[in-house]
């Protein structure tokens, strides 16, 4: 489950529910112009990659409610590293990063063998 936690700076940090006190994956500001999300409303988010912070962006972007993006639905979403001071030590690029995110619904079924049913003895 996510969550949004609410700081002091302006920005809201957006954090799976495992991870609330863990800040070891650099910050990413995530946003979508095209789902109504200017790069102001930039939501933040912990992932090892640019493309782990989009994908966790469309996660809590369909976690709304309306599962557009899982629907089938893609959305460009634009990425930046927060501290772009250790962008260098970390070997991750400082610019906008742009990707595409996706998500299916893949339904899963399971068929078990039925055990027989026993003969009443006689």
């Amino acid at each position: 489950m996510l969550f949004l936690a609410k700081f002091e700076s302006s920005v809201d940090v957006v954090v799976d529910d495992d991870m609330r006190d863990h800040r070891c994956d650099p910050a990413w500001r995530v946003w979508s112009s095209e789902w109504g999300y200017e790069e102001p409303d930039a939501k933040i988010f912990y992932a090892l990659s640019a493309a782990g912070a989009a994908e966790k962006w469309a996660k809590w972007f369909d976690g709304r409610g309306d599962y557009s993006i899982i629907g089938g639905a893609a959305a460009v979403v634009h990425v930046q590293l927060v501290d772009v001071d250790r962008a260098e030590f970390l070997v991750l690029p400082t610019e906008v990063s742009v990707f595409e995110v996706y998500g299916e619904s893949v339904p899963q079924y399971r068929a078990m063998p039925r055990a027989k049913p026993q003969e009443p003895a006689t």
